[in-house]
């Protein structure tokens, strides 16, 4: 039961479960990056309580459905990136929507974005619902909560080492965290050096995801640090594709497995004692 609601809910994560592995070499780590899906994660029982427990319970078998239909209907519709995104279900391979890679990177507003999803999907109330929560920000919001075990990491790490948050995120997504009780609370770690997709509009005009290698090429031009000197935890295989492409470190893990995370820091000598 708690299996299917959780696969239910990937359309609202966008995250990714994969094999953890971790490529470092011999070069000192001046920088940490992290990404939204590994300090944040949303109520489970406030989703199911926001959706109504029965239509959740009865939806709960329509996961490879609602997958099909969400992103399949908006590239049908709004056409799709070549770039490959990954989806929850890491045997398939997802294009991203042009229209959530415009939310995303600051071309389209949250309202514009919703207004033309609900219309896209008038005939299946469950998914307008699904809709609603992914683009209202402020909703959104509310049922995301910091991950404890990435918090305790995030404060044991050495103070040399400079944390930087780098996430894909939409403008008005990103202000609701900036004022959230999650966001004030674990935002001064990163001490400003936070980049997110739709704030980076005016560097690119075209837009910028976190798949993208020109991304981190841009973060780590800004704070003056070479590719060899970052460490990028992720749980996107896209994302440590692009960080390795410009020759970081990286360390991919499963989405939620902070063990392995705390292992890997500790041997790389990251965190205090």
């Amino acid at each position: 039961m708690n299996c299917s609601f959780k696969n239910l809910f990937f359309i609202i994560f966008c995250l990714s479960s994969f094999v953890s592995h971790t490529h470092t070499g011999t070069h000192e780590i001046k920088a940490v990056f992290w990404s939204d899906p590994d300090i944040f994660d949303r109520d489970r029982w406030a989703i199911l309580k926001n959706f109504g427990f029965f239509s959740s319970l009865f939806n709960a078998g329509r996961t490879s459905e609602i997958e099909d239909t969400f992103l399949g209907t908006l590239i049908e519709k709004f056409g799709a990136q070549t770039q490959i995104y990954k989806a929850n279900d890491p045997k398939t391979n997802k294009p991203l929507p042009n229209i959530m890679r415009e939310w995303l990177t600051g071309q389209k507003t949250s309202d514009a974005v919703r207004k033309a999803a609900l219309e896209t999907f008038k005939k299946d109330s469950f998914i307008q619902k699904i809709v609603k929560m992914l683009f209202t920000p402020a909703e959104f919001l509310h049922v995301t909560y910091l991950i404890d075990d990435a918090f305790k990491l995030i404060k044991k790490m050495k103070p040399g080492v400079m944390q930087v948050l780098a996430s894909n995120y939409d403008p008005g997504s990103y202000h609701e965290l900036k004022k959230s009780a999650v966001g004030t609370k674990v935002l001064p770690y990163f001490k400003g050096h936070v980049y997110v997709s739709g704030m980076l509009l005016s560097k690119f005009p075209e837009g910028i995801i976190l798949q993208d290698p020109a991304f981190f090429n841009y973060v780590i031009n800004q704070l003056n640090l070479k590719p060899e000197e970052c460490l990028v935890i992720n749980s996107d295989p896209a994302v440590i594709h692009a960080a390795k492409s410009l020759g970081m470190k990286t360390l991919a893990h499963n989405h939620g497995d902070h063990s392995t995370i705390k292992k890997q820091l500790k041997e790389l000598n990251l965190l205090v004692k």
